[in-house]
């Protein structure tokens, strides 16, 4: 419906009107709000044109009938209801606001504050109501919008953890929030109003900031309050005449931040006394060698206090110091490392560990530690090693003593020491060494003299008993010793096992280290041991004198059956050839046989007796060791055997053999007993093979034939004296296989056989490499094993 329809039906609204009147109609329409003239009961005369547009119907359904059925609200009756009642105040004459929700025709919900205003006439009677509506559906949104950023501010405030305020000029809180304030005994707002200066009068801090802060300066500050401490902000607002309006505040519980603050401060304080306590010295140094922290009590041993050397250079300080420096510059080149040196009376060991940042090194950080001690000690633990192998090479018991002295005087630096021995003629320990020192205290000449014997019942002869070491703190304290006039201080009593007992002492009263008793304790083992070894030395010198008497009384045997012995033989020999010459023919048959007995024994006798004096010459006439072809030993060997080989029609082969070191009349000796025998034992035309291998250690000969072979239970026999095998038919002596047995013996190798009967047998020997020979010369000293 247009205008000129609702005019058909409301009558034109200008026709016969001034122009005012028309201007108003033009407004009515025009007006962006709603607008409705109803008659004083509420039914509806006419509409402008937002109210028909806000209508989703014709003009004509709704225009004559009340206002609250309009198809503005017809969507809610509790609405219409609201309406109704509205226009009944109207139509009495009072102005009536109210507010709606209407659909528009596109669904969309508009609110609506809406007024009914009654127009009255000159008797002020009511003739009509003007029903108006303005939407303010965006308006609303805006509200709400501010309202819910108001809620979210007003629960910001009130539950942020600070205290926000506001002071007037005469310091009167004019606003306080926040959560915090309950840490203070207060609500929000409960402040406001208040004095800040009667509030805090009993806190000085805070009414010096206050009072700083009304004068326009802007005040940060820490103020304690009970056992919370607050840091707050004070900050004056100007203004536009410069003229103070106000201070705004905020504080912030800060009490866990000072406390972790405290307990930073306690941390580093405790960690300053540990760098300035610590047995290191901690350094750091720019890549120049500027020195920015050094730290640590390790420090004082190049006479330097901690923080002395901050703000030197690393090159002056240490000049002189190359490998020190240097390893300091390879540190600044990126090398982490440790390295020991030697820095004035110091040996440190330095860790350099440099520190990088964006792919530089920035500085280097630097941990040293005192091991002088430490290296003293691997030194003295050297000089016993090396003192081991003169106790080693000691000879006799005083030798022994004599070194263990002088180490405990100069390693030890405990000049007053001694060693007892025990005594085969009492139950006492006689003094056996003693140091100079202990005998100018003594003014003796003698250990025996300077030191009294250590005697049953005393606390040394006590502790020798038990076998377990004892250190003497103080030995004027000690009851029931052997020296209780002494001038000892300190005394470590070591028992030497069975040998005797080491006296290690000091003038004065000075307990010694862990450390300096295990080098005493290493000290007093090796002199054990070198004690055991010289008491060895001292018996084996005694067998190697009996040996030596022995070998003396041999050969003395060896001149006489080679001299007393073979001339009666020789004559007896003689004499009966002589009787078979001048009376053979005058003696019978039996007689000529005994003649025949006699020659023959006594030829056999002299083979024995020049057998023997070869067994007995294998180590009285040896020669010494020789680098000896054997090829070449054993070819002139297999020339001297070329009657026999002919006449047992043998053939020797010999394969390629090694050179050895060896006694080479000996080597020979033994190839040339070794091939007779098998000329003699293998039977007709024998072949014989003399080859030879090589080992690690030494080189392996044999002498292997193609005879019957010999029986196992004659193997091991048949190299001893006298001693003879199955085969042996033919008169031997029963000596040429312990002459090789016993020269193969002196070069320190072994003799066997391996033989299987009826095939053969192999004679094998092995004769060490150099070194190997020597080390089992060494272990068959006196020159015969067997």
């Amino acid at each position: 419906m247009d205008q000129h329809e609702v005019d058909e039906q409301t009558g034109p609204a200008s026709e016969g009107r001034p122009a005012r009147d028309r201007r108003l109609e033009a407004v009515f329409e025009a007006t962006g709000t709603f607008i409705g003239v109803l008659d004083p009961y509420g039914t509806i005369l006419r509409v402008n044109k937002v109210a028909r547009e806000f209508a989703a119907v014709e003009p004509s359904t709704y225009v004559g009938g009340p206002f609250w059925e309009g198809p503005w609200f017809e969507h809610d009756d509790a609405l219409q209801e609201r309406i109704r009642a509205a226009i009944e105040r109207a139509g009495e004459g009072e102005d009536v606001e109210f507010e709606a929700t209407q659909i528009s025709p596109d669904g969309e919900q508009i609110d609506i504050d809406g007024t009914v205003s009654p127009v009255t006439d000159e008797d002020g009677r009511v003739e009509s109501l003007v029903a108006q509506g303005i939407d303010v559906t965006e308006q609303r949104r805006r509200e709400e919008r501010l309202a819910a950023q108001r809620e979210r501010m007003n629960t910001l405030l009130n539950n942020a953890p600070v205290v926000l305020f506001a002071l007037d000029p005469d310091g009167e809180f004019t606003y306080s929030r926040g959560n915090a304030l309950d840490k203070l005994g207060l609500e929000p707002g409960e402040a406001v109003g208040q004095s800040v200066f009667e509030m805090f009068a009993e806190a000085p801090d805070v009414i010096d900031a206050v009072e700083r802060a009304l004068e326009g300066e802007r005040v940060e500050t820490q103020a304690q309050q009970g056992d919370l401490y607050f840091h707050t902000v004070y900050q004056p607002v100007f203004d536009d005449r410069g003229e103070l309006e106000q201070v705004i505040g905020i504080s912030r519980d800060v009490t866990e931040l000072r406390e972790r603050e405290r307990e930073l401060e306690a941390w580093t304080d405790r960690l300053q006394t540990v760098l300035d306590n610590v047995p290191l010295a901690l350094w750091t140094a720019d890549t120049d060698g500027m020195i920015e922290m050094s730290q640590g009590q390790g420090l004082a041993g190049i006479g330097v206090e901690p923080g002395e050397l901050e703000g030197q250079n690393m090159f002056e300080v240490f000049a002189g110091q190359e490998a020190f420096l240097s390893d300091f510059e390879a540190a600044t080149a990126g090398e982490e490392h440790t390295a020991v040196h030697d820095i004035g009376p110091v040996i440190a060991r330095t860790w350099y560990r440099p520190i990088v940042r964006d792919g530089a090194v920035e500085k280097v950080i630097g941990v040293s530690i005192d091991i002088t001690d430490e290296k003293r000690q691997e030194r003295r633990i050297e000089a016993v090693n090396e003192a081991t192998s003169e106790l080693i090479a000691a000879e006799s018991q005083r030798a022994v003593a004599d070194i263990v002295m002088t180490l405990a005087t100069e390693l030890l630096d405990m000049p007053l020491s001694g060693i007892y021995a025990t005594d085969d003629g009492s139950d006492d320990l006689v003094p056996v060494a003693a140091t100079d020192r202990v005998q100018t205290m003594m003014d003796a000449e003698t250990p025996t003299e300077a030191l009294p014997n250590v005697t049953p019942g005393s606390v040394e002869m006590e502790t020798f008993r038990t076998g377990s070491a004892r250190v003497v703190e103080d030995y004027a304290t000690l009851e029931n010793s052997e020296m209780p006039d002494s001038p000892l201080g300190t005394l470590v009593i070591v028992p030497l096992g069975e040998y005797g007992q080491l006296h290690v002492g000091t003038p004065e009263v000075s307990v010694p280290t862990e450390a300096e008793l295990n080098i005493i304790e290493i000290l007093a083992r090796n002199a054990e041991a070198a004690l055991e070894r010289a008491e060895r030395e001292a018996e084996l010198e005694a067998y190697r004198a009996e040996l030596e008497q022995s070998n003396e009384r041999l050969q003395e045997f060896a001149h006489i059956a080679s001299h007393d012995l073979q001339e009666p033989l020789r004559m007896v020999s003689s004499y009966v050839d002589l009787l078979a010459v001048e009376y053979g023919d005058e003696l019978d048959d039996e007689a000529d046989e005994y003649i025949d007995f006699a020659v023959g024994g006594a030829n056999r006798m002299q083979s024995m007796i020049e057998d023997l004096l070869q067994y007995s010459r294998v180590s009285t006439d040896a020669d010494e060791f020789e680098t000896v072809d054997a090829a070449a030993v054993v070819e002139e060997t297999i020339q001297s055997l070329e009657f026999a080989i002919d006449d047992a029609d043998a053939t020797v082969d010999v394969e390629p053999l090694p050179t050895v070191e060896a006694d080479r009349d000996q080597l020979g000796q033994v190839i040339q007993n070794l091939v007779s025998n098998a000329l003699s034992h293998a039977g007709e035309s024998p072949t014989v093979t003399v080859r030879a291998t090589e080992a690690d250690d030494h080189y392996r000969f044999e002498v292997a034939d193609d005879g019957p072979g010999i029986p196992e239970n004659q193997r091991e026999r048949i190299f001893k004296l006298f001693q003879q095998g199955s085969r042996d038919g033919d008169g031997g002596t029963g000596i040429g296989l312990a002459v090789c047995d016993r020269i193969v013996s002196r070069h320190g190798g072994d003799i066997w056989i391996e033989s299987e009967e009826g095939v053969g047998a192999t004679f094998c020997f092995t004769i060490p490499k150099r070194g190997e020979t020597e080390d089992r010369l060494a272990a068959v000293a006196g020159g015969d094993a067997r």
